[in-house]
């Protein structure tokens, strides 16, 4: 009732309202259902006590998209807008290419985030082999660990395998598909990739990589940011692209090539 009095205050008076409530342990809006039908915005902000970067996302929006961030950094002066395109990843750090870590450029709503995805392989027991993420789909982790084992001839059976998203930022973009993939046989191989390479693509069932929305944004934000070279999907336009921005381009048709760039 006090909500709808609001609203009808907001009419009214031509204003804007915003109510401040607080979420469940289940991560649902506390309080009455209701409340999300009455308003027209729902905002969320998301963080981590262990990271200092913070997301306000719109789970509702009558008047937009819900696929749009904003994306910031606690600060001990408070929160200050990441630029840049929200850069997770430094970039200059990859001059001296690691084992298991590799760069993705994700798209989320119309905002394109470099993000650094790392993974590490360790003895573990045959059976019992554990696999944990963070950050990642851990479906989507178990798929690709099943790919390289079929297609790629890599034995992950005994080996435990954890993944992670730098900076705390959830990515659920397929397109990271490949970078994951990289990471995973990157650290079991320990050979890294060359330097200031991010990698794109969506890997399927059969071990081809297809090729994903928003490519020409994904590989100008990734020159733009100081990335020398992209390993993608095949595509003519990828190709007059690369030539436009002076970016190496490396085209990948199935996990075997893929794997060709590691060392």
């Amino acid at each position: 009732r006090c909500c709808a009095e609001l609203v009808y205050l907001a009419k009214m008076a031509n204003i804007a309202v915003v109510l401040v409530g607080h979420v469940t342990k289940d991560g649902q809006l506390a309080g009455p259902r209701l409340l999300e039908h009455l308003v027209d915005v729902v905002l969320s902000f998301e963080g981590d006590r262990a990271h200092s970067h913070r997301v306000v996302r719109s789970v509702k929006n009558r008047f937009g998209s819900t696929l749009e961030i904003g994306l910031f950094e606690m600060t001990g002066t408070g929160l200050r807008e990441l630029e840049e395109g929200g850069v997770i990843a430094a970039i200059g750090a990859h001059d001296q290419p690691r084992p298991g870590c590799v760069l993705t450029p994700v798209m989320t709503g119309a905002r394109c985030m470099m993000v650094e995805v790392q993974a590490l392989t360790a003895t573990g027991f045959l059976g019992a082999a554990k696999r944990k993420c963070s950050g990642l789909d851990a479906n989507r982790m178990a798929m690709l660990i099943a790919v390289l084992e079929q297609h790629a001839g890599l034995r992950l059976a005994d080996r435990d395998i954890f993944a992670s998203s730098v900076g705390g930022l959830k990515v659920l973009d397929p397109s990271s598909d490949l970078a994951l993939l990289l990471a995973i046989a990157g650290a079991h191989y320990r050979k890294p990739i060359p330097p200031r390479t991010c990698a794109l693509g969506e890997v399927g069932l059969s071990g081809e990589v297809r090729n994903v929305p928003h490519l020409e944004q994904r590989i100008r934000e990734a020159a733009r940011l100081g990335c020398a070279r992209v390993l993608c999907p095949a595509s003519k336009d990828a190709k007059s692209l690369a030539k436009q921005l002076s970016i190496e381009l490396a085209q990948v048709k199935n996990v075997d090539q893929a794997l060709e760039q590691l060392g």
